[in-house]
């Protein structure tokens, strides 16, 4: 990322005599370099700039391309998770009332009570750690905006 910050102080007199102080604060951020910069190149090296663009367009497609698949390998993922606790959720559900009525509902309660406990956890331990998550990309979205 190119950053560029220029800073001019102007000092004079108005008609009444006074001293008049003026200060411009120019400041530039981006991918690219700043235009004066890019103009530089291009005078050195003629179609430079171009080229330049042309690898920031280049790196720009390229980084989407790889933050889509790893959203989608996410998305997979999650919901692969999601499948298979699914299943295992019934299987000891199941067994704990296959338990229960073959006459032994101390341990067939146990086994679903657990299971339950188990799945309501994750559930609130995956939404708090989501929340704080979110929480933490604001915090560095705002702590960049606060640096420039």
């Amino acid at each position: 990322m190119s950053k560029k910050k220029q800073q001019t102080i102007s000092r004079g007199k108005n008609s009444n005599g006074h001293e008049v102080v003026s200060i411009e604060r120019r400041v530039f951020s981006g991918p690219l370099p700043h235009p004066d910069i890019l103009k530089g190149f291009d005078d050195i090296v003629p179609g430079a700039a171009e080229r330049i663009i042309k690898m920031a367009e280049t790196q720009m497609t390229h980084r989407i391309s790889i933050e889509s698949r790893v959203i989608n390998a996410d998305i997979k993922s999650s919901k692969r998770g999601v499948i298979f606790g699914f299943i295992i959720a019934i299987l000891m559900i199941s067994a704990g009332v296959i338990i229960t009525v073959e006459g032994e509902p101390v341990v067939g309660g146990i086994i679903m009570s657990t299971t339950l406990v188990s799945l309501v956890g994750v559930f609130v331990i995956g939404s708090r750690g989501q929340s704080k998550e979110r929480v933490e990309k604001e915090n560095k979205i705002q702590d960049r905006i606060n640096l420039d």
